[in-house]
């Protein structure tokens, strides 16, 4: 067994867990979210097995990336060393598009961060938002299922049926 520190806690794992099996231990909506891992500081991928004591991140996007927000948006910087994430500038990253076989993935980014720190990022097939509209929902446009409302209509890659979001799920009302 080994002792992985997360940011309040310290669990035991057998050894070489991935670090996406950890993510997944914690919880569903991390194991979905995450892009890639740090152990002891050093940045890898979700497939990365973890076979000794260490303390472990589960890198999103929103969190600090050195001190940097991540964004939604990561594309190669103009300079070739660096990468953009959202509005941000990573320097000392290098970012490429590898080729993804055949394995439920859309694509696999690799990045390479500062003397040769390498982590990659999966984009799974069913997570991926091909299309989207809003849409009212009423008795003149009813949908089987839903109630009245203001709904997001949004077609996943890889589902047959559309996702529907209703809007006012997508704010808090503060009074």
């Amino acid at each position: 067994m080994i002792k992985v520190t997360l940011r309040d806690d310290v669990k035991e794992f057998e050894s070489g867990i991935t670090v996406a099996e950890i993510a997944k231990s914690i919880g569903m909506g991390l194991y979905k979210a995450a892009l890639g891992g740090r152990i002891n500081g050093e940045y890898c991928d979700l497939r990365t097995p973890v076979t000794e004591d260490c303390e472990l991140e589960i890198v999103t996007f929103g969190d600090d990336l050195d001190g940097k927000k991540t964004k939604q948006t990561i594309k190669q910087g103009k300079s070739g060393s660096e990468v953009e994430i959202g509005t941000i500038v990573v320097p000392d990253l290098k970012m490429e598009v590898k080729a993804t076989p055949n394995d439920g993935y859309l694509k696999t980014y690799q990045f390479t961060y500062g003397a040769g720190s390498t982590f990659e990022i999966d984009i799974p097939k069913d997570l991926v938002v091909t299309a989207g509209e809003v849409i009212v929902v009423n008795s003149s446009n009813p949908i089987s299922g839903l109630t009245d409302g203001t709904y997001l209509k949004l077609t996943i890659a890889n589902q047959a049926e559309p996702v529907y979001i209703n809007t006012s799920d997508l704010c808090d009302v503060y009074t």
